[in-house]
Parts: structure tokens; C-alpha cells; sequence
């Protein structure tokens, strides 16, 4: 994670949300999120992201984000939709 979102999730979790956490309990989520797994978006993710989505159903951001954890070697992958 970097430096930036971990600040602007900071924020957002001590300040903007709708239950606002301590600054304990926000420091802590940084901490989980940032022993997890980051794949930097290349030209080798952005084409099996383009080919992904040329075979299937997908948008190109859907794509890349299931060519991503591919990658990682994810396991399990968890969507919005």
C-alpha cells in the first residue's frame, strides 16, 4: 500500500465514515492491508487484461483486476458486483 491511500484511508476511516474508528483501530486496518499482496499494473497485466477482456464478459477494469489476482496467485477473489 502507499503512502498515499494509507493516509487517505486513514481519513476516511477516522473522519469521513459513517462510524468513524480510532486512530488505533484505523492504524490497525493499515496494518492488515499492508502485509497483503500488491502486483504493480505493467504492459504483461495490461495485455491479459485486453485479451481477458476480448474473451469474456468483462470490462477491461473487471480484466485486469482478475488477471491481477491471477498473478498473486489468489485463491479467492472478492467483487462488488
Amino acid at each position: 500500500m502507499k503512502p498515499d491511500q494509507s493516509s487517505d484511508l486513514a481519513v476516511t476511516l477516522t473522519r469521513k465514515s459513517a462510524q468513524p474508528c480510532t486512530a488505533d483501530e484505523a492504524l490497525a486496518a493499515i496494518d492488515e492491508l499492508a502485509a497483503w499482496p500488491v502486483l504493480q499494473v505493467d504492459l504483461s497485466a495490461i495485455r491479459a487484461a485486453a485479451q481477458l477482456s476480448g474473451h469474456a464478459t468483462l470490462s477491461f477494469w473487471d480484466a485486469l483486476i482478475v488477471a491481477a489476482a491471477v498473478r498473486i496467485g489468489a485463491k479467492v477473489l472478492y467483487s462488488e458486483d
